[in-house]
């Protein structure tokens, strides 16, 4: 809890409904990863393991975000979808 009786609220992963909470100043901060690096490094680790290969510890660091709202990235825009009339 703060000096001023406001709870600090920390969250993981930056989803839609958590953006919000922290542009509403509803959340504090958000913790997040890179979830492609993530799964990419997963995927070399096992492989290494399975192909009794040695690791390059270096490239499986997953780094970490701290997001504020005052440092929250631009959201992406919207996937659009094709319209009927564009579909082959």
């Amino acid at each position: 809890m703060r000096l001023n009786g406001k709870l600090t609220v920390i969250c993981h992963e930056l989803t839609p409904h958590v953006r919000f909470a922290l542009e509403q100043g509803q959340i504090t901060a958000v913790i997040t990863q890179n979830l492609g690096h993530l799964a990419r490094s997963t995927l070399r680790v096992l492989r290494a393991k399975v192909d009794n290969q040695p690791l390059d510890e270096g490239q499986e660091q997953i780094r970490i975000e701290i997001v504020l709202r005052e440092n929250l990235p631009a959201q992406p825009a919207p996937a659009l979808e094709p319209r009927i009339d564009q579909v082959a």
